[in-house]
């Protein structure tokens, strides 16, 4: 079991690295300036996409049935490689967003 879901994980990694950084830089802005939210944020959002899409999947073998979400075909793998860490990735950015400030604009001060 530990190894299938860690297996499950580890195939996410990719998809939700690229799917998450995408749209993190699409939704880091808010009324034209850009928001200032730390890197342990943005980290922890990506492992909660990876670790969301796994666990999704995991879940599925019992749902749907063994092999067929361990081996996908057609558009269920179309859903597991690439909607469902779109989807995290959104709601995770849309959390994160409400989170964030805007930046700070540097002001020069005249000594």
């Amino acid at each position: 079991m530990g190894a299938i879901y860690t297996s499950l994980v580890a195939e996410q990694l990719l998809g939700a690295l690229l799917f998450f950084s995408i749209t993190w830089l699409i939704m880091r802005k808010k009324d034209g300036k850009k928001l200032e939210i730390g890197s342990f944020w943005l980290i922890a959002g990506f492992m909660t996409v990876t670790f969301g899409a796994g666990t999704v999947r995991f879940i599925s073998i019992y749902i749907i049935g063994g092999e067929r979400a361990l081996n996908p075909q057609g558009g269920l793998g179309m859903f597991f490689t690439i909607a469902l860490p779109i989807l995290l990735s959104v709601a995770v950015s849309a959390f994160l967003r409400a989170r964030a400030k805007p930046k700070a604009e540097a002001n020069p001060t005249n000594a």
